[in-house]
Parts: C-alpha cells; structure tokens; sequence
C-alpha cells in the first residue's frame, strides 16, 4: 500500500510543480534574454527544476562521479546511454551547459515542453531528412558559441536495459565541428521508471559518471562510434558485476541482465 501511496504523491507533486515552475522560469527568460543570448541562467533554471523531480521522490538516490573531467570552457558531445525517462532528469545533476537534441514530440509537452523551447533545444523529426540537417547546423552552431550538446546514441530508451546500438548522428558531428565527444554513464533509472511502467515501488539507487572525452582528431567517424560505445559498455558490465556480454544488447543470446 505504501508504494502506491507514494507514486500517488509522486505524480501530484510532478503535476502542480509544472506550473509552479513554469510561470517564474517563463518571467525568468523575459528578464534575462536580452543580455543572455545563450540561456546559461535558463539552463541553471531547468537543472535545479529537473533535479527537484528527483529530489522530492523518497526512493530515489543519486550519485555522481567524474564531473571534474568537464571542460567548461569549450562546448562538447555529450553522449549518455538511454535506459529512462528519468535519465534526462538526473543528468541535469551535472549542472552542465547543454543543449539537448530530443524529438519534436517532447517539445509538445505543456510546461515541460515549452521550456526546452525556451532553453532554445535542438528539434529533431524522425525521418525527416531536412529536420536532419537543421539538427546539425544548430548543433554546430551552439557548439561554435562554446555549449555543449546532448544526444542519447541509442536514439531511443533501451527495452531491457542493455546497451543498444549506437546511431551516427553525434560522431559525425563531432568530427564535423572538431568536438570531443564525452561518453557518459547513466545506471539505475530503468530501475526508477521502466519502460512502460510510470514508477518504481522500490528504492532505487542511481549513478551517473563521467567518463574521459574522446577527440576525434584521434578517431574516424566509425571508431569513435565504437570506441565511446566500448568504454560505456566496459563501465556499466563493471557497475552491474556481470559480464559486458550480458550488458551488449547487440550480442543475440545474452544471459540474465542483473541491474544496479
């Protein structure tokens, strides 16, 4: 009973704090656009907001592990695995400048929505050729102004929480631009909020670290797919206490998946 108590309280809290939020991050943008034309002070706005959704959950824990290894001074690819809705959300516990390519679906969303819009976030159309290109140029454009951008490899949440195939998008461009890429571990959110199910009943503890960037000065294209891959792959396998056999969600018979 008390589980289903809490994801009531849970969902409550999410709902009224959309407003509550939205209407001072909206005053927010109006006062401070015209002398911050790269949303830092939106971007500060959005993780403290993100984090709260995280926060408020009783059994919901994050740790964090290797922040230091961010250059703030120049924009990068950030690349984490994809195993959550939650994942988004407490990866604003890094409190990085970034601009995050998500779905034109997301950016429908009401409050939630409309402040990626805000945060001036990077549209992308499945499928759509032209949205494609228009994804990279203002990728390219917001690393040019020194911020980093946010892209899931996998494309989509994992099913089982293995690691899925990695799509191109974000290494072309990080050779396109000279940008490093820095892989990024997220593990225990499919845990929190699975796929296809709103909510966890049970303690979670998620981690999130940060591993050392990739120059693709180093790499082709297709090495550097496969090299951030690999050593994402490597942590999580080492997080789980399984083999990276049982974490490759490429490998066609893998045994048991144990999660964090």
């Amino acid at each position: 009973m008390l589980p289903i108590l809490v994801a009531v309280y849970y969902w409550i809290v999410v709902v009224l704090s959309l407003v509550g939020f939205f209407l001072p991050a909206l005053l927010i943008f109006l006062l401070t656009w015209p002398f911050d034309r790269r949303l830092w002070v939106m971007q500060r706005i959005s993780c403290w907001w993100g984090m709260f959704y995280v926060i408020t959950h009783p059994y919901w824990s994050v740790e964090i592990e290797g922040r230091e290894l961010f250059d703030d001074s120049v924009g990068t690819v950030l690349c984490p695995n994809h195993q959550s809705l939650l994942d988004i959300l407490v990866l604003y516990y890094l409190k990085k400048h970034f601009k995050w390519v998500s779905k034109v679906e997301n950016f429908r969303l009401p409050f939630a929505g409309w402040v990626m819009s805000l945060n001036r976030y990077v549209v992308l159309r499945r499928g759509d050729r032209k949205s494609v290109k228009k994804m990279f140029e203002d990728c390219q454009r917001h690393l040019g102004q020194g911020s980093s951008v946010l892209i899931f490899p996998e494309g989509t949440r994992s099913q089982d929480g293995r690691l899925q195939g990695f799509q191109n998008g974000a290494f072309t461009l990080a050779k396109r631009t000279g940008s490093k890429i820095q892989p990024i571990v997220v593990e225990g959110t499919a845990n929190a909020v699975p796929k296809g199910k709103l909510i966890s009943r049970k303690p979670v503890r998620i981690r999130i670290k940060v591993l050392a960037a990739l120059d693709p000065k180093e790499y082709s294209a297709k090495e550097l797919l496969q090299e951030c891959r690999s050593r994402i792959l490597s942590e999580l396998a080492g997080m789980r206490g399984v083999s990276e056999a049982e974490v490759d969600g490429l490998n066609p018979d893998p045994a048991p998946v144990a999660k964090g």
